[in-house]
């Protein structure tokens, strides 16, 4: 890797083995039946970085968080990335029964003020996920995209009278009112992910506007590259109550990054940075005429959603570029080692 470090990536996906961009993809297999996957993804995971014996292990998922502690007995040094709210997204978890969200939101709190102790630091997303982690080392790595990805897109690429979203389906993400908003005449919607509901693909074929949607499931990094070049804006309205109010949505910076006027949830961080860029419109995720006057302004007025997305591009490269956090990060790994 670039920062000169030997990288693998522990995943659990069924795809098999792979290197890819030097990076070692190790594949333990798919499981999916969630509360057999969530048992036995530590144990596997532990068995493969204790035959491997890293320097360094940086764990994503809070299943992991105890084989993190195991593996700190062995002098491994440990990053926890706590790049959601914990407690407050198992509260809205649809697969956990609703009587049970509460008291196993207080027991995952509790839970991460004891495990974390044993880490040598917590990178955390946002600031507002920051203050909420105890820790002696809490360092804000925010989710920005990598420009590269983008840089063949511009605005004279031909465009289609398309919106598109990008990212996980579900009602909380936004979905139904992203359809139902669609305003008459010619523009679609495509959606391009998998859904993390799975009855939602039912609700949605049944809406009066499924007609003007395209599905395209699961994209490669290239091809959400080409869906954001054909695209005349990128939409991201996830619902307010479900716990994204304090979350930086890397689709947000893509869209900018794309070129791409945006179109989102009148939530404070996201609006102090569309409206400081001026690179797109805020809406009330709860309200369809809202959503669908934001549809309307970017059809009517091509040159300025021309402009809107030059704008998020100028901000994106002066502030909100991966590469910013990439030294961050590897300074990070450089101290613990």
């Amino acid at each position: 890797m670039s920062a000169g470090f030997n990288v693998s990536l522990l995943v659990a996906d069924g795809k098999g083995q792979e290197c890819r961009d030097g990076v070692n993809i190790a594949d333990l297999g798919k499981v999916n039946f969630r509360p057999i996957r969530i048992l036995l993804a530590p144990v596997l995971a532990l068995v493969y970085v204790i035959r491997r014996r890293p320097d360094l292990v940086h764990l994503h998922d809070p299943e992991l968080l105890v084989i993190g502690l195991m593996l700190r007995l062995l002098g491994v040094r440990i990053i926890y990335d706590a790049h959601e709210d914990l407690p407050e997204q198992i509260k809205r978890k649809h697969w956990i029964p609703r009587i049970l969200r509460k008291p196993i939101s207080v027991l995952a709190k509790l839970a991460l003020g004891i495990f974390l102790r044993g880490y040598d630091t917590v990178v955390t997303a946002t600031d507002g996920i920051a203050v909420k982690i105890r820790h002696k080392s809490v360092v804000v790595i925010k989710n920005y995209p990598i420009l590269l990805e983008f840089n063949h897109i511009n605005s004279k690429c031909e465009k289609k009278a398309q919106f598109c979203y990008a990212g996980g389906i579900s009602n909380e993400r936004g979905a139904i009112a992203m359809i139902d908003a669609l305003p008459e005449g010619a523009a679609r919607l495509v959606l391009a992910g998998n859904y993390i509901d799975g009855d939602l693909p039912n609700q949605l074929e049944k809406l009066p506007n499924w007609n003007r949607v395209d599905y395209l499931g699961f994209l490669s990094r290239e091809d959400i590259s080409a869906l954001y070049a054909e695209s005349i804006a990128g939409v991201v309205v996830l619902q307010s109550g479900q716990g994204f109010e304090e979350t930086l949505p890397i689709k947000l910076f893509e869209y900018m990054a794309a070129s791409l006027p945006v179109i989102c949830s009148d939530f404070q961080i996201w609006r102090e940075i569309v409206n400081e860029a001026q690179c797109g419109l805020v809406v009330d995720d709860a309200d369809k005429a809202s959503i669908r006057n934001a549809y309307q302004s970017i059809i009517s007025d091509p040159t300025e959603a021309v402009e809107m997305g030059r704008r998020g591009l100028e901000a994106v490269r002066a502030k909100y570029s991966w590469d910013s956090q990439a030294v961050k990060l590897t300074s990070i790994y450089h101290e613990i080692l």
